[in-house]
């Protein structure tokens, strides 16, 4: 009974009073609020704590490396870095072949991205989708300083699809390519390459839709979801959704290859499309032969030309790197500027986003620690820290392990590659919950589990393989590992978005001393081990130790929090 009330505490401290936003300043508004700061360039310090926060949202997890990289560089250099675009990888491959198994199509190790189906009734489809996973965890893990790997995952949750639904592996490559490719890029050039993306077409039934036979799925959520939204400027009507599937009339996957898109004149509804008073009583001429392609340009133009475009997005944006309540004073100070610095850069991202991280809004106490981690950002941001105990150079294994974490991220509640629905993950959008839909009973159960077992002295060995946290390879890269109070300190920078009160420190001290009153009984052990490094009676003392210690962290609310 004990355990239920404890994890019931936990549960509360982490999704009520310890996200409840203070702003430390103790400025106020008349209302009686914290005042919130706008996005004026922030002038502050420029320290430890503002350069974790920094890398945690804009990362997974903050490294050694990356505080130690980031610690000798302006923000104003630290924003450069972050913006700019990651080159683009290789492709996934097939790393899937076995005994069992050969993809008819594609020899082992070489991708499969535009090869031939080949193989409808075997498993081939399916084994390249977890390829495709695997592949994208990996790009997450070892990614590099840059806001890609952040702004793709983004992206996948603002411009949703589902892997499943997509029915192709090739058609899922196709999507997630394009949202790297214009991650940091131009958002009105990634909408309009979006509406005739294969895989987008496939998920919301583009490719079906006819003069004859009209599909609107695609035009409704790219207004309801993708562009204007559902705010309270959003007045786009039922009758718009209509006319502007209209306009996409005539749009299909290339057949044989899934790589492509074509446009079929004959397909095409060449009437006139009226839109409403939200859209001032536009007109969308009907074309024939290959000019009616040029119509959905001429729906992207004119959707663009709404500012609640530009809001919205802002809204996304904030949601994601800052906190998902927005109040008057936030649309007011935040939302309303961001959105006139997009639409002035014509819908270009790095402005925006140089703004939003650059701003003392960003760095207020107000958006520290206040937001829960997603199960990405959870194990990934782990992974990064701590690296693995098994750095096997096998392609195969590292794609087994990738594919572990990814199965690892879906047990705890997040699917990469496959939200519940084309809304995303409800932490973005649900009200009112929104990131505090990560945490409950059974999540909250999962999660524990999860990273004691990574965190454990032997990992989780499956497959010919071990999967979990290298804790030796973190604490040789503290300042003074052998002084149990600067690795209790340090660690919690690291790992805690939010410092942990005296009782916790005592208890985490209490199993590095391992029960003893003086600080000699760590320094002692660490020292043992490391004057014979290969001793595995000292070297397990020294594990079985931090084991508990990083575990205890890890079921902190603290850990839960960026």
């Amino acid at each position: 009974m004990q355990g239920s009330i404890s994890r019931l505490n936990f549960i509360s401290k982490v999704t009520g009073g310890i996200l409840d936003r203070k702003d430390n300043s103790g400025k106020v508004s008349a209302e009686g609020k914290p005042e919130v700061h706008g996005i004026k360039s922030y002038s502050g310090k420029w320290g430890e704590s503002q350069q974790f926060h920094l890398i945690r949202r804009c990362l997974f997890g903050a490294t050694h490396e990356d505080l130690a990289f980031f610690s000798a560089k302006t923000l104003e250099e630290s924003l450069d870095i972050l913006l700019t675009q990651s080159p683009a990888p290789e492709p996934p491959v097939n790393d899937y072949d076995n005994e069992q198994y050969k993809d008819p199509e594609v020899p082992f190790g070489k991708t499969w991205v535009h090869s031939p189906f080949g193989d409808p009734e075997g498993p081939q489809d399916a084994l390249r989708v977890f390829s495709l996973k695997s592949w994208w965890i990996g790009l997450m893990i070892h990614q590099d300083r840059s806001l890609t790997e952040k702004m793709t995952l983004f992206w996948s949750n603002f411009l949703a699809s589902q892997f499943c639904l997509m029915k192709d592996a090739r058609l899922d490559y196709s999507y997630v390519e394009l949202l790297r490719e214009y991650s940091l890029g131009n958002f009105k050039k990634l909408v309009r390459e979006m509406t005739t993306n294969p895989g987008m077409m496939e998920y919301l039934n583009t490719n079906v839709n006819t003069a004859t036979a009209p599909n609107e799925n695609y035009s409704r959520e790219l207004q309801e979801l993708f562009t204007v939204g559902k705010g309270p400027d959003s007045k786009y009507t039922e009758s718009d959704v209509k006319e502007a599937a209209r306009v996409l009339t005539g749009w299909k996957i290339k057949e044989y290859q899934g790589v492509g898109s074509e446009f079929k004149p004959e397909e095409h509804d060449t009437g006139d499309k009226h839109f409403s008073a939200f859209y001032d009583n536009a007109v969308i001429k009907g074309r024939n032969g290959q000019d009616g392609a040029t119509e959905t340009d001429e729906l992207i133009d004119m959707i663009f030309k709404r500012r609640e475009v530009a809001k919205y997005t802002c809204r996304n944006l904030y949601r994601w790197f800052v906190y998902y309540e927005i109040d008057e004073q936030v649309e007011l100070k935040v939302i309303g500027p961001l959105a006139d610095v997009f639409i002035a850069n014509n819908f270009e991202l790095k402005p925006v986003l140089r703004v939003l991280l650059g701003s003392e809004h960003f760095f207020s106490d107000l958006s520290m620690g206040c937001q829960i981690k997603s199960p990405a950002d959870l194990l990934i941001g782990a992974f990064r820290q701590f690296g693995e105990i098994d750095k096997q150079e096998n392609a195969v294994i590292k794609h087994k392990r990738w594919n572990y974490i990814y199965y690892q991220i879906l047990v705890i509640g997040m699917e990469i590659g496959d939200p519940p629905n084309v809304c995303g993950w409800s932490a973005y959008h649900q009200y009112p919950l929104y990131s505090r839909a990560w945490i409950n009973s059974t999540t909250l159960t999962k999660r524990n589990m999860t990273t004691d077992c990574l965190v454990s002295e032997k990992g989780l060995a499956q497959e010919g393989f071990v999967s979990g946290f290298d804790i030796l390879n973190f604490v040789k890269k503290l300042s003074e590992p052998a002084d149990c109070n600067k690795l209790i300190e340090e660690s919690c920078r690291y790992l805690s978005a939010l410092p942990l009160d005296e009782e916790h420190l005592n208890t985490l001290k209490s199993i590095l001393l391992s029960n003893q009153s003086a600080d000699y009984y760590w320094t002692a052990a660490w020292n043992e081990y490391l004057s014979d490094p290969e001793d595995e009676v000292k070297k397990n003392i020294i594990i079985s130790r931090l084991s508990f210690f990083y575990r205890y962290i890890m079921q902190r609310s603290e850990f839960q929090l960026t």
